[in-house]
């Protein structure tokens, strides 16, 4: 299989020399690097029901699940929600062999922190309307 170049390009309100959290989050998820990822949540980070550790429990078992299949990188794909979180933007994250997807919505709340949520119920644009569930 060819080797494919991930490339991000994100689209700010001014020109910034330093990625944002949200756009570094995205770019330890597209070379799935945990420790990354990890380094990104802040000690209090509450998802849901989940706690800090207990989503990067999560996250690594899915990028160990990714790398067995033969992925080495993920491919992020811009998008929103048609779901819970209506309209909200964010990624599917494809992975580079397999084509396996997992999809989450970035909110940043405020400076250095963002919300993460799983999204199954996500459109991408020029991708048929997915079906509801």
């Amino acid at each position: 299989m060819k080797s494919i170049t991930t490339s991000i390009a994100f689209i700010t309100k001014e020109e910034k020399a330093v990625p944002t959290e949200s756009e570094k989050l995205v770019t330890a998820f597209c070379a799935m690097d945990i420790r990354a990822f990890e380094d990104l949540l802040i000690e209090d980070f509450n998802c849901g029901d989940a706690n800090k550790y207990d989503l990067i429990a999560r996250i690594e078992r899915q990028f160990e699940k990714l790398k067995a299949q033969g992925n080495t990188e993920l491919i992020p794909v811009a998008g929103w929600c048609l779901g819970c979180k209506e309209n909200a933007c964010g990624y599917r994250f494809e992975g580079n062999v397999s084509g396996h997807k997992i999809t989450y919505i970035i909110t940043e709340m405020e400076e250095g922190k963002f919300n993460l949520t799983n999204c199954s119920y996500f459109q991408v644009p020029g991708e048929p309307m997915p079906e509801p569930f």
